[in-house]
């Protein structure tokens, strides 16, 4: 993804705990979906925390104006917790297999980075996303 932005230098996460805020969800009541087993979250930089950060805010302030019109929405306007669904939405919920699935009839398939950039490429149309450098992802597969 990093690619998709100009991004060079991108690197994998740090091993040491210390490092993280560390969420425990109990599972069921507590996980995001409502069900489920008990969840460790690992998170270095929570988003709602980063969200509320004034620099943040001013950055994108920054990246609206320098965007020649493009980004029209500021992310940061309202410092609702509407950022706290993204730090679920990489979470590993497990190996899923598509066995059950595929025996129902359900045999189509999207490659997921090639779906997020598709998304990613709306987002930018609605002004919510600055524009990428690249035309498209590379496929996973």
């Amino acid at each position: 993804m990093g690619r998709w932005y100009g991004i060079d230098d991108v690197r994998g996460p740090d091993g040491d705990d210390s490092k993280y805020e560390i969420q425990e969800l109990a599972g069921d009541k507590d996980a995001p979906l409502g069900y489920g087993p008990p969840l460790s979250m690992r998170l270095s930089r929570p988003l709602v925390k980063w969200a509320k950060e004034p620099a943040t805010a001013k950055a994108w302030e920054n990246m609206m104006k320098e965007s020649n019109g493009q980004l029209k929405k500021n992310m940061f306007d309202d410092k609702s917790q509407d950022m706290f669904m993204g730090d679920y939405a990489f979470l590993p919920f497990g190996t899923l297999a598509m066995n059950k699935a595929r025996r129902f009839g359900f045999c189509g398939f999207v490659d997921t980075l090639e779906s997020i950039f598709e998304m990613f490429q709306e987002m930018e149309k609605l002004g919510s996303l600055p524009p990428m450098v690249v035309d498209a992802a590379r496929p996973l597969i």
